[in-house]
């Protein structure tokens, strides 16, 4: 496991439970909870490198550069190699980001794209747990979103203080992955597993 500090690559391997049984009714109740508590892998993922501020352009049409566009492509194949695959893919509202999701959709890396209003700037952590309750246990998800407000959210989903936004630091097109034992986003639940860079995926 990689504690919030070290900012380093990690993985986080949970041991199975195990319940006592002493016939079919309570087998099926056991594996009931089991399936309840099944861990949940949510990946936080800035957008790519994206166009400089212009005073003639709204910040949310931003779209990302030609080697914004050419790194996400060689992260998202190289992810993919690593095995990496999203049951739902959500992703802010914003040029950058939604051109950012749909190259990982292309590379076949999730099932789908939702777009998610609270990924834009300013959106609330307390949006996505909402949001899980109301949805069907998925296995795995990812985000696009933005810093600090990604930061901010890891940080929170893991106990960290959110004052501090410069905790935890994604590049653009970098990934935090949060692991939720039971299954299910929430407060101060999630363990940090993997902070990777742009640099350590490409190496």
């Amino acid at each position: 496991m990689v504690s919030g500090f070290e900012q380093q690559e990690g993985v986080c391997v949970s041991g199975a439970e195990h319940y006592r049984v002493s016939g079919a009714e309570h087998y099926q109740g056991a594996a009931e909870k089991q399936a309840a508590r099944q861990e949940l892998a949510v990946d936080f993922i800035r957008h790519g490198i994206a166009e400089e501020p212009r005073p003639e352009v709204e910040d949310a049409f931003r779209a990302l550069t030609d080697e914004g566009r050419r790194r996400c492509r060689k992260i998202a194949r190289q992810l993919k190699n690593m095995g990496w695959r999203w049951d739902l893919l959500l992703t802010s509202p914003l040029v950058r980001a939604r051109q950012t999701a749909e190259i990982f959709l292309d590379e076949n890396l999730a099932e789908a794209v939702e777009v998610f209003e609270p990924l834009a700037p300013g959106g609330s952590f307390a949006d996505l747990v909402r949001w899980q309750a109301e949805r069907e246990p998925l296995a795995s998800l990812a985000l696009v979103g933005h810093q600090p407000d990604l930061s901010l959210w890891v940080q929170t989903a893991i106990g960290l203080n959110p004052a501090h936004a410069d905790a935890i630091t994604l590049k653009k097109a970098g990934l935090a992955q949060v692991r939720f034992a039971e299954g299910r986003i929430d407060y101060r639940q999630g363990s940090l597993t993997l902070l990777l860079s742009p640099k350590v995926v490409l190496r």
